[in-house]
């Protein structure tokens, strides 16, 4: 069993709810780890679409404040059917970079406070009954599996 730097055990990560409706069209499907830099992954996350202006505003705008606010955006581009160097949230313009390799199916968001979170990005064509257990495995508690090897073993 893994504990975390505080020696305790973190609960069982759960999906984080969007401040948007789970059914709109700009629902947020995020899940965060309970305790970050515990593995590969600090959860997922599972866009409605290869949009990623719609889905990376809907993610800044739906992250939970009390985890952080979130200053920066880098993705892997085959993700995604275009990327470009700025998501306009509701508080503003936000950077995007991109990988320079790659199909990593992950999203780095770095927070305002500094720190980087490293999230699985399920592809939004997945079977919810998939990118569920995608999801779950990616946040829980001990994983050590990069998004590489949680996707291939789906």
């Amino acid at each position: 069993m893994t504990t975390s730097r505080t020696g305790t055990i973190p609960p069982a990560p759960k999906p984080v709810p969007s401040a948007a409706s789970r059914t709109g069209p700009d629902a947020v499907r995020l899940a965060l780890a309970a305790a970050f830099y515990s593995g590969p992954l600090d959860g997922a996350w599972w866009p409605g679409s290869r949009d990623l202006q719609r889905e990376a505003r809907a993610l800044v705008d739906g992250f939970p404040t009390e985890r952080g606010r979130v200053h920066r955006l880098l993705v892997s581009a085959p993700d995604w059917d275009r990327t470009g160097a700025r998501v306009q949230a509701r508080r503003g313009p936000i950077r995007v970079g991109v990988f320079p390799r790659d199909d990593l199916h992950v999203v780095v968001l770095t927070l305002h406070d500094g720190t980087r979170l490293r999230l699985l990005v399920v592809a939004p064509a997945t079977s919810a009954t998939v990118a569920r257990s995608l999801m779950e495995q990616a946040s829980a508690a001990g994983n050590r599996r990069d998004a590489a090897t949680l996707i291939a073993a789906s």
